[in-house]
């Protein structure tokens, strides 16, 4: 958190540098100030996640962090499963296609 907050220093003095000194318009320095605004946002997170472990109300629990991980690798590799199953189908048994133009034998009304 300590290299966030100097950070923040330094984009706000950049910041300031860039319209004080160099007089550049608002509209230049959008990058500049979504960078600081997202490091800002950063170190609140941290602080609540810090604070919320303190009293109790998040708890480290090393089990479950390690079922959850788990179940989300074996649903990563049924999903791999199922997207190489899928493609080996279409390389195996291709879907014929209809010429241009050709229709079904269906009329539309």
């Amino acid at each position: 958190m300590v290299s966030l907050r100097a950070r923040v220093t330094a984009l706000d003095a950049t910041l300031g540098m860039a319209q004080d000194d160099l007089g550049l318009p608002r509209l230049v320095l959008l990058e500049l100030e979504h960078a600081m605004a997202l490091a800002t946002a950063e170190i609140e997170w941290i602080r609540s996640i810090i604070a919320d472990m303190q009293t109790g109300i998040l708890v480290w629990n090393d089990e479950l962090i390690r079922a959850h991980f788990e179940a989300m690798h074996a649903a990563d590799a049924e999903r791999r499963n199922r997207h190489r199953d899928h493609h080996l189908a279409k390389l195996l048994h291709p879907a014929r296609r209809e010429p241009a133009g050709h229709t079904t034998g269906e009329e539309t009304p």
